[in-house]
């Protein structure tokens, strides 16, 4: 078989099986990952989080954040994604804590919203377009990060619904599916929203703007009537969320106190716009330096930490701008698109870290559908040599990404790799000192710890974990001193159980039944371990 006939053999393939094809390439990419253990926030979100090891607590899910707390009466955290909770619980129920089983199915949801992606790019532009994109965020590095990190599902579940939303609105689908799917999306995560303006803009664009002259009356009417329904759809579904979120579970939006990003005043937030902006550009054309817990900050505005990275973002603006011109509203929708997707983490309202990959999942498809829409209006999908340099680089990305999703097997892989690009980063340095604890190298991990209490002195996790170190030595007067300083600063549950775990040790039986009664059990009235404390102290003779 000649080299063009192979070509046009797998050109068709793709053409005529589009989801199988990106099921077997996405397999292939990230079935390394499949392998992975759980890290980072699946140990309270998920492993320790006793409501979602059963499908009897939806109820309490709904009425909660995500987080673990170690028996206390409501889950902790700032988030409300009872869409991710309630997957977690199933999952959980029906196969247990299986890595392979959690891992396999957020692979499935990538592959099924690179389909989807396809699906609305080809309903506003071609298949040639819809391929070339959908292959190429795929397989793209970034997205390693939403797509083999359990806790990291909410970001593919919002998208995953966001899109099918969309596409049901592009095929004039029922208008209460497209909402209903739209609600899904905000309680898997809140930056749905973006999804809801792309809507309204799709609506705007390719809805509206028609006459009785370019079609039939009835027609009009009829999709006038559908805008109408939808509008009035999703106010009921905004309400039913805001009802959900801040009425039923009393979960609101906080600021994580401790991130760098957050101790900066909304004035030098904005300054930092133009770098946030070109760093995930940065890392969409060269994505090597790729790292989670990401906290730095521009202490110096520079020529090249301001000026160039302003100059860079402008020069971005001004393609958008002339794009939407000259190639028409197509490329306009999918630069609102990635516009409000990458906006929404600029830091206006400050997050947990100054810049994070998975939030880059949303706005990457909308960045890489414009590079197909340019590479179509300038007719280079034609020419023999792009489609070359196209498919090099999709494997060039592909390897990238195998590459990534290996660092992401266990947590003293990911750490001990990313700590050295996000490096006085509090919560990482504390997280790899953990790490190095669980396999025995306590000397290791006193360093850390001692480094992330430097770096965030009030953190209640930090203490607690520098504590274990002092205690694991025998050095129960300095481990209490940090216990105690944790209690201080926060409800961390293992340092209540701790320091009345050296207190009994010290035969200390008054003040630690004390201690357990007036502190530790009316904050954590269901945690097993200081029950069991509890009762053993009741347990003791007089």
């Amino acid at each position: 078989m000649k080299l063009s006939e192979l070509w046009q053999s797998v050109k068709n393939f793709v053409t005529k099986y589009p989801l199988v094809t990106f099921a077997l390439i996405g397999l292939l990419v990230y079935g390394m990952s499949l392998f992975n253990g759980f890290v980072w926030d699946d140990e309270e979100q998920l492993l320790n989080n006793t409501l979602v090891h059963s499908l009897s607590n939806i109820g309490q899910l709904l009425s909660n954040s995500t987080f673990s707390t170690g028996g206390a009466a409501k889950l902790g955290g700032v988030y409300y994604r009872p869409v991710m909770m309630i997957y977690f619980a199933v999952l959980h129920t029906v196969f247990g804590p299986s890595g392979f089983v959690f891992h396999f199915v957020q692979v499935i949801m990538h592959i099924l919203s690179v389909w989807l992606l396809y699906k609305v790019v080809t309903s506003l532009t071609n298949n040639r377009v819809g391929i070339a994109s959908a292959l190429l965020f795929l397989v793209h590095p970034i997205n390693v990060e939403a797509v083999v990190y359990v806790s990291a599902v909410q970001d593919v579940l919002v998208a995953l619904f966001g899109l099918l939303s969309l596409w049901l609105l592009v095929t004039r689908k029922s208008v209460a599916w497209v909402v209903i799917t739209l609600f899904i999306a905000f309680l898997a995560k809140e930056n749905a929203v973006v999804f809801l303006f792309i809507e309204i803009v799709y609506l705007t664009l390719f809805m509206k703007g028609s006459t009785p002259h370019k079609e039939k009356m009835e027609e009009k009417e009829q999709q006038d009537n559908r805008n109408t329904m939808y509008a009035v759809y999703i106010v009921i579904a905004v309400c039913a969320y805001v009802f959900l979120r801040f009425g039923l579970a009393n979960v609101h939006f906080q600021k994580f106190e401790f991130a760098p990003i957050v101790q900066l005043s909304f004035i030098q937030r904005t300054l930092h716009i133009p770098a946030l902006f070109v760093h995930y550009l940065y890392i969409t054309v060269w994505p090597v330096q790729l790292a989670i817990a990401q906290h730095w900050v521009i202490k110096e505005f520079t020529f090249g930490t301001f000026i160039v990275p302003l100059f860079v973002s402008g020069i971005v603006f001004l393609v958008l701008l002339i794009g939407s011109i000259k190639i028409g509203k197509t490329f306009f929708f999918f630069s609102v698109w990635f516009v409000l997707a990458l906006g929404m983490y600029m830091q206006l309202f400050p997050f947990d870290f100054t810049v994070a990959e998975r939030w880059f999942y949303i706005g990457l498809m909308g960045l890489i559908s414009l590079m197909g829409l340019m590479g179509d209006y300038f007719k280079l999908f034609r020419k023999p040599i792009v489609i070359v340099l196209y498919c090099c680089i999709v494997i060039l990305l592909a390897g990238r990404t195998v590459v990534r999703s290996v660092d992401w097997r266990n947590e003293l892989a990911l750490f001990g790799k990313d700590i050295r690009v996000s490096k006085d980063s509090f919560d990482l340095t504390n997280n790899y000192g953990v790490a190095l604890f669980r396999v025995g190298k306590y000397a290791e991990a006193k360093e850390y710890f001692t480094r992330s209490v430097e770096l965030a002195p009030s953190w209640t996790i930090n203490l607690s974990n520098l504590g274990a170190t002092y205690q694991r030595a025998k050095d129960f007067k300095n481990a209490k001193k940090y216990y105690l300083l944790s209690i201080k600063y926060g409800d961390y549950y293992l340092a209540y159980e701790n320091y009345a775990g050296i207190l009994i040790t010290e035969k200390k039986n008054a003040e630690a039944k004390k201690f357990l009664e007036s502190e530790a059990l009316p904050k954590f009235p269901y945690n097993e371990n200081l029950q069991r404390m509890y009762q053993y102290l009741l347990s003791l003779k007089p």
